[in-house]
């Protein structure tokens, strides 16, 4: 059993993420122990909740991680992957986590994930969907507004959280980390994933 924290921005990340984890956990032939410390507010209060926690740890555990992995999931919002770690890594320098962290960065959205496997998407919610996922854009909620629409039809409210675990469940890691058409920051995250679900 792997005991896994999560500091998230928000309920689409948390439901698609922690399914994620405990997938690519299961296909190590492991199991996880989720806690998820902070899943509101955003990147910057993702980043902020992390610094106060490192510092915490820091203060009364001497820097040890009484976990195994740290997942910390902040969108991208077109800024690079690098600078986004350099990031969390700030926030935890120096408590002794660092050996624990695996950075997620959705770029721009976590719900880009949710599309670009459309087998994936037609699977989870038992829609024929066919929505054409436009190429890489900046503009804020461009692909959270294309979800929330295909979701419609079959009367989400929520504007996709609620799938989250059963398009990470079926999600062909293949198409989603394509390096034309996907976001090669999913891999990335996911060999992270790997290394620190096994060390």
């Amino acid at each position: 059993m792997k005991r896994v924290l999560y500091f998230l921005e928000d309920r689409a990340h948390e439901s698609f993420l922690t399914a994620l984890v405990e997938r690519v956990a299961l296909e190590e032939g492991l199991r996880t122990e989720p806690r998820v410390l902070s899943s509101t507010g955003g990147a910057g209060r993702v980043v902020q909740e992390l610094q106060q926690y490192a510092m915490d740890v820091g203060r009364h555990f001497e820097g040890a991680c009484w976990f195994d992995v740290l997942v910390v999931g902040i969108d991208g919002n077109c800024r690079s992957r690098a600078t986004r770690v350099r990031e969390i890594d700030r926030a935890v320098a120096g408590s002794g986590l660092e050996q624990c962290v695996v950075h997620c960065v959705p770029d721009p959205h976590i719900e880009r994930w949710y599309l670009l496997d459309i087998g994936a998407l037609r699977q989870a919610t038992g829609l024929e969907v066919a929505v054409s996922v436009p190429p890489y854009k900046c503009e804020r909620s461009v692909y959270k507004s294309i979800l929330v629409e295909q979701l419609k039809a079959v009367g989400s409210l929520l504007g996709g959280p609620e799938y989250g675990a059963e398009i990470a469940g079926a999600l062909d890691f293949d198409v989603v980390g394509d390096r034309r058409y996907g976001d090669k920051g999913f891999m990335s995250f996911v060999d992270e994933l790997r290394r620190g679900l096994t060390r």
